[in-house]
């Protein structure tokens, strides 16, 4: 495997490299719901209200930024629904916010990653779907309907951003996968705890 990092060029013999393409936020549930996203962002406004009437997101699912971020959000959010001030939270968030851009610009994703895979790269690993399987293709729901990319268990969790990133946009998870409820399955314990355990 060759790869580079600035000017300096490196060769590693290895049978198989597993690259990473990012941390992607599990925002199916907002994408049910009808939120608007922004290159895989929900998008909120200042009180963390989304595009949905009565709908307020916060944490990782507005912009990957640190569980403080995620914190401040969710108070934000919590006092804003019930209709208080959030004027308390603003330099947090704001700190908050800043954090999460330096994150953003000092983790991106290098373009050199493209050079790195090839035709025999796996995408998908559930469905065995390789790159030059797909690389003709920029549109997730096109390249899933002709070579079945993402229709296996992660239903795309896995290969949809590294589609994104090597195929379509260039911002992983900025395309939206195919979503249906249940988003995940749980145990009805989980959901009301006190009534079923008496607690």
């Amino acid at each position: 495997m060759a790869y580079q990092t600035g000017e300096k060029q490196y060769h590693v013999d290895c049978d198989i490299a597993a690259v990473g393409y990012g941390l992607v936020p599990n925002n199916e549930l907002a994408g049910l719901l009808g939120c608007e996203t922004r290159d895989g962002y929900v998008v909120v406004d200042n009180d963390q209200r989304s595009t949905v009437a009565n709908l307020f997101a916060a944490g990782e699912i507005t912009g990957i930024g640190g569980v403080e971020k995620s914190m401040i959000e969710g108070e934000i959010a919590g006092v804003c629904c019930t209709g208080q001030s959030a004027d308390h939270c603003w330099r947090h968030r704001n700190r908050g916010r800043q954090f999460a851009k330096l994150l953003e610009k000092s983790f991106r994703l290098s373009p050199a990653l493209k050079k790195l895979a090839t035709d025999y790269t796996i995408l998908c690993h559930c469905e065995d779907v390789t790159l030059g399987e797909v690389n003709q293709f920029n549109d997730w729901r096109l390249a899933k309907l002709q070579r079945r990319i993402g229709m296996g268990p992660c239903q795309g969790r896995i290969c949809g951003p590294t589609f994104s990133f090597l195929c379509g946009n260039g911002t992983p998870g900025a395309q939206p996968l195919s979503a249906r409820p249940p988003v995940f399955a749980t145990h009805l314990e989980h959901l009301i705890p006190s009534a079923l355990s008496g607690k």
